[in-house]
This record gives structure tokens, sequence and C-alpha cells, in this order.
């Protein structure tokens, strides 16, 4: 669910967070490069300074983004060839030490200097940057994450509620003139799975969509034979109508659903679920 597909979680905010970081690597990176190269005992004056810093903050800096970078996209590619999401924890864990060895390997060359000896310079200077990625990583992802995830809910809901007209519709041809008193009559007939008879996006497996018999409706009347109970999606609630029509419906049109006659059994429901 969560990797079906990399188009699903992208934003328009995305790019802006991206070009956060780059302003905060190129003008924030060679401060920390500089003040991480102070505390080296040895280096010369003249390879802290700032403008030397910045070429070390850029080369160093880029390179080892690079290859976080590239080591991200092969875990996400394993993830979703694979189906396991869990496979992108590879990443978060391979990803920071090999961003920090890159830099390190870097500013060793271009410092001249013998690696053993700027570790923890390459240590201070890495590790604002991959706090900023942390930071800005989480604010694109997570609401992308929620959005994409709301969005599958929603879809998983609208194909049960596919499932319980479909069966509603089997059961009026097997049984014509008659209608299941409950959705657990259409899973008992075999009509019905189980898990059809419940929204997703409720924890508790013994909570159903709200149901009512819809026997001696004029067609043209817009009277709800099952629908999500309050909360399910938010402040929309997916409406199976008797005519077959299965829509999204707000809170505020589906009270006023609710205050017609046709629907007077179904806010007596829906009034006592609350």
């Amino acid at each position: 669910m969560i990797l079906a597909g990399v188009r699903d979680y992208m934003h328009w905010w995305q790019p802006l967070l991206l070009l956060a970081y780059v302003v905060f690597w190129l003008l924030a990176g060679p401060y920390f490069t500089q003040r991480a190269l102070r505390r080296v005992d040895g280096l010369p004056r003249s390879r802290s300074r700032l403008g030397r810093c910045a070429k070390v903050n850029f080369l160093a800096g880029g390179t080892g983004l690079a290859a976080a970078m590239i080591l991200g996209g092969f875990f996400l590619a394993l993830a979703i060839r694979w189906k396991a999401r869990t496979v992108v924890l590879g990443a978060v864990i391979l990803g920071p030490p090999a961003m920090l060895a890159m830099v390190w390997a870097v500013q060793s060359v271009m410092l001249e200097q013998p690696a053993g000896t700027l570790f923890k310079s390459a240590l201070r200077a890495t590790v604002p940057l991959l706090v900023a990625i942390a930071v800005l990583g989480s604010a694109a992802f997570l609401p992308a994450w929620y959005i994409r995830h709301t969005f599958a809910q929603r879809a998983a809901c609208h194909r049960h509620m596919v499932s319980i007209r479909d069966a509603l519709a089997t059961w009026s041809r097997v049984r014509p003139g008659r209608e299941p008193p409950t959705l657990q009559a259409l899973v008992d007939a075999g009509l019905l799975k189980k898990p059809s008879t419940r929204c997703p996006q409720r924890r508790a497996r013994d909570i159903g969509y709200l149901y009512v018999p819809s026997l001696r409706v004029p067609p043209n009347s817009n009277k709800v034979r099952c629908c999500d109970r309050a909360g399910n999606h938010g402040n929309v609630r997916l409406v199976l109508f008797n005519d077959d029509r299965i829509l999204p419906v707000t809170e505020d049109d589906f009270a006023r659903l609710l205050a017609l006659p046709e629907n007077a059994a179904l806010r007596e429901l829906d009034q006592a679920d609350q």
C-alpha cells in the first residue's frame, strides 16, 4: 500500500523543501566545516579559511549527499521491486555512514592530511547536514505518506461498498421481495466476506457500516442503504444509495440526507451510534 507508486508521493511542496536544504547546505555548510577544521591539531590556518571551507563543503558535502541519495534510491527500488516497505530502512541505516565516509575521504584528499586526523572534523561537519536532511525529509515524506494512506483507505472502503452492493443485488435475485436484515446475513449466506462489512479505517474489527433495509422505497428517492460511520474518513462519508450509486458525501450533505423521510430509520441508527 505504501509503495504503490512513486508518483503517489510527489507533491508541489517537496521541491521547495529540497531547495531549502540546498540553500542551507551552501550557506551554513562552510561555517560548520570551518568550525570543525579549526579544531584539528596541526592544520595550517590557511586551510581553514572560509573560502577554502566553502570549496571543501561543496565537494565533500556534495559527494557525501550524492552517495546517500544513490544508496537511498537503490533501497527504494528494491522495496518497490520486492513490495516490502521495511527494505527502505536499509537506506536510513546505511545512508548516514556512507555520507560521513565520503565527506571524510574527500576532506582528507583536499586538505592533504592523514585521514585519521580528520575523522572528528568530518563528523562535526556532517552531523548538521544529516539533521537537516532528517527534518526536511520528514517534512517532505510524512504529509505525503498521510495523504497517500488516506486515499488508499478511501479506495479500500469504496471496494467494500461495491462488494456490499453486489451482494445485495445477488440477494435480491435469489430472494425476491426480501431484504437482508443485517450485513451479517449477507456473510452468513456466503454472499459477502466478513472484512467487507467494516471500514478499513476502523481498528476495531467488530464495527461495521451502518445499514438499513430498503424495501418499498420509490426509485427516485435518496434512500441510503449503507454508509460509513461518523469520523471514518474525516468530514466525508461514503454512501450507498438505493439506486446503487456510491458517492462520497460531506457531513453537512449527509445531515440533509438524514432529514429526508425515507432515511428516518438510518437517522435513528446514526444518532444511536454517536
